[in-house]
């Protein structure tokens, strides 16, 4: 299972939020790690495993993208991370152990995109969602998505929506 999480943690990085912030200059990226729902739902060694994974993982995360974003976090989980307002865009927002009804100081997504062929929020918080928000699904499960599905993704956002030589200001994505 730890396995899996660190693959998982790598592609985070290699293959959305690197290709997103820094190839197509994205200038918020929203990351969804874990739901309060996740919390209820796993058992208790799953969810032990996973938690000790996230307590290791996100620091790391937010050590290793410090050189092209900087990082805000969102949740209920403390991470001894204090996000601070004043920061330089791009932002890589990471929302651990979020609720659907949390406030969100992030703003509305343009674009959402939720992999595991799902269309629920999954404890992303809904105001995130706009009357202009575009929704992607794809059946690719996180660890299997690769930069081609982000870009591919992007550009479709683009090609519709977009006039300027942008991708989007706001993207989120929702890990299932």
């Amino acid at each position: 299972m730890k396995d899996s999480y660190e693959i998982g943690y790598r592609v985070l990085i290699d293959e959305i939020v690197q290709p997103l912030i820094v190839d197509l200059r994205v200038q918020n990226v929203g990351l969804f790690l874990l739901s309060s729902l996740n919390l209820r739902r796993r058992s208790e060694y799953d969810l032990e495993v996973l938690l000790e994974v996230i307590d290791r993982l996100v620091p790391n995360l937010c050590q290793e993208v410090s050189s092209f974003c900087s990082v805000r976090i969102l949740g209920r989980r403390d991470f001894n991370t204090i996000p601070t307002p004043g920061l330089p865009p791009p932002f890589l927002d990471l929302f651990v152990d979020s609720h659907i009804d949390d406030e969100s100081p992030f703003g509305e997504a343009d674009w959402f995109l939720r992999s595991g062929g799902c269309l629920r929020l999954s404890g992303a918080p809904r105001r995130i969602l706009g009357p202009y928000t575009e929704i992607f699904s794809t059946e690719k499960l996180h660890p299997e998505l690769r930069k081609s599905d982000i870009l591919d993704i992007a550009s479709r956002y683009k090609i519709r929506y977009m006039a300027e030589n942008h991708v989007s200001s706001t993207a989120n994505i929702v890990n299932h």
